[in-house]
């Protein structure tokens, strides 16, 4: 109990030197030792001053290291209370706001709050708006919840992600809307360093302010207009019935919790353009991530998030059931009967003949194959709208989807299917297809290669090099693909006279300048930490320079740290983060990645 008693004595006299002080410490031990630095400075600096903070810190963690504690310990220490176990390290947050340490922060808040500009107000009131709206509810890459303490918590999976889903709403650009909590709300920064290859972009706000989030949140009507459910319900009925697949499949793919801009999206834009989507035009983007009050630049208005994703359901489960509809009723007619398995999944039977099982989307959405569709179904039937589905689709179904599944497009106006040629199999379909003759006007749509015309790009191929590690043998091949000479495991002089040896060695001449490549590939669990880039950088400094030579550096491996990822940038370092360690199953998925990327480096 010593310990217990010194930490506290600690925590009572640094508290009372100011608010920043109680601040700190709270941040201090709600952090881990690799953050602590950083989330205090960013925490304090916006309400306190820079240098104040840096003060601060430097105060709270010499005290700490003087009396010899050690706050690591206090995350896997417990100490009984009431007879309940709690761990040191929020006992220890729980004793500092008390008392007049609690009145002070309280009179400091309410004086940030008096000074807040009618621009900032604006920026909160919208922000606690979304706070309070999606407060222990769903949302797509953003979570909202109150923990036993009444502390608030916003947790994203990117750094700038709450700033955009409040920008989504206001419409216009922003700073990091997240310092205006520090500022006014004195909320604070608790983000953590990558664990399990996840980084918590983290901030939480005290439950004493809770009655200034109320406040701010009751007045988002005077900034934004935020349509109702009958509204929201008349709109999205509209598209449908304007046959609007397209805005319907961007606004549910935004809907989704799992979404992904690749390959999700791109499956869906591929349904309705030719064109790659990465050579869309910006205004095109815009343009289709933008609709009305409900969506804008790719996220669903999270003041209406749940109406939305509610009507969309009812919307979606309607569509569903006029397009089986169609099928059961022809079937019917030719005597078959029909079993639904799940949702989507129909089978259609008859006596002595083999069961027709059949896959219904009522709009174009991304299809994970051999996950969310059974190996059993034979047909897909995908309601289409206009010239859809594109060639660019039919050739894409013909590279991803390998089993003997048709596929048709039915357009419900015109009672008309088109059969993708590619997909259709006379020996297995013909009585199939003789069957939808009966009720529908059936055209076989052919898959032509528009893209054929001009240079045609292959994509690389993986290949041995008799290296350590696989991850040597994607970034070699990537790089002998864009016209690279390439060794592995190459030993190149040091300035010293000595040998260094780098993973990858590429070298090539383009208009008679000579181009090498050091690659250094790390193919870890972990993410690759600042230590280790400035590793590299003494490596690289510590070879012998060429002065005709152009010399560009890559490291390549699962994920960076945000400090690592700064510091190679400000050595011009090529960084390309995988997602994931490479093995055998995923190599040339990571090869594909490589290639692209360096593509835009080094013209094949």
């Amino acid at each position: 109990m010593d310990i217990i008693n010194n930490v506290k004595i600690l925590i009572d006299n640094l508290a009372k030197k100011g608010v920043e002080y109680a601040i700190s410490l709270y941040v201090f031990f709600d952090s881990p030792s690799n953050c602590e630095y950083e989330n205090i400075i960013d925490t304090l600096k916006h309400a306190f001053g820079e240098d104040n903070a840096k003060k601060v810190y430097q105060q709270i963690s010499e005290e700490f290291k003087r009396k010899g504690i050690n706050k690591d310990e206090f995350f896997i220490k417990t100490v009984k209370i009431r007879n309940k176990e709690e761990r040191l390290d929020k006992h220890f947050k729980k004793s500092i706001f008390k008392g007049r340490v609690l009145k002070k922060f309280l009179q400091k808040v309410e004086k940030c709050f008096e000074q807040m500009s009618e621009e900032d107000r604006k920026i909160l009131s919208v922000a606690c708006g979304i706070i309070n709206t999606l407060k222990n509810k769903a949302y797509p890459e953003l979570e909202v919840k109150e923990d036993e303490d009444g502390l608030i918590i916003v947790s994203s999976k990117g750094e700038e992600r709450f700033t955009q889903v409040v920008l989504s709403v206001l419409g216009h650009e922003l700073h990091d809307v997240r310092t205006l909590f520090y500022k006014y709300l004195l909320g604070f920064k608790c983000e953590a360093e990558e664990y399990e290859g996840y980084r918590y972009y983290d901030f939480k706000i005290y439950p004493f302010v809770k009655s200034y989030i109320e406040k701010l949140a009751s007045e988002v009507s005077k900034y934004v207009r935020i349509p109702d459910k009958q509204e929201i319900k008349s709109t999205l009925e509209e598209l449908y019935r304007k046959g609007d697949l397209l805005k319907l499949a961007v606004i549910e793919w935004a809907l989704s919790e799992q979404r992904k801009i690749e390959p999700d999206l791109r499956f869906i834009l591929s349904f309705f353009y030719d064109i790659e989507p990465k050579r869309f035009k910006d205004e095109q983007f815009k343009e289709l991530l933008n609709f009305e009050n409900i969506i804008k630049k790719g996220f669903v208005n999270p003041l209406i998030y749940h109406h939305v994703r509610e009507i969309l359901k009812i919307l979606y489960d309607k569509a569903l059931k006029e397009l089986i509809n169609q099928f059961i009723e022809t079937f019917k007619e030719a005597g078959y009967d029909y079993n639904c398995i799940k949702d989507n999944y129909y089978t259609f039977l008859k006596t002595s003949t083999k069961p027709i099982n059949i896959y219904f989307i009522p709009w174009p959405k991304y299809i994970s194959f051999g996950k969310e569709i059974p190996i059993s179904i034979e047909a897909i039937v995908m309601q289409a709208s206009q010239d859809s589905p594109s060639q660019r689709f039919l050739q894409y179904l013909e590279k991803y989807d390998k089993t003997k599944r048709l596929w048709l497009f039915i357009y419900k106006e015109r009672r008309k299917i088109y059969v993708a040629s590619n997909t259709y199999n006379e020996k297995l379909h013909k009585e199939f297809i003789n069957i939808l003759r009966n009720k529908f006007n059936i055209e076989f749509k052919p898959a032509f290669n528009k893209l054929q015309q001009g240079k045609e790009k292959t994509e690389p191929k993986l290949k041995r090099f008799g290296s350590r590690d696989i991850l040597e043998d994607v970034v070699a091949s990537a790089l002998e693909a864009l016209g690279f000479s390439v060794r592995v495991g190459y030993n190149v002089r040091s300035k010293a006279g000595t040998d260094i040896e780098v993973d990858v060695y590429g070298k090539k001449t383009v208009g008679g300048e000579e181009i090498e490549v050091y690659a250094s590939c790390k193919n870890w669990d972990k993410s690759v930490n600042v230590k280790v880039v400035r590793e590299e950088i003494g490596r690289v400094n510590g070879m012998r320079s060429k002065p005709y030579v152009k010399l560009y550096v890559i490291l390549v491996a699962k994920s960076f740290t945000k400090s690592a990822k700064k510091e190679a940038a400000a050595h011009n370092f090529i960084v390309i983060e995988l997602g994931e360690k490479v093995i055998e199953e995923n190599a040339l998925k990571a090869l594909c990645k490589v290639h692209e990327i360096l593509s835009k480096h080094f013209d094949p």
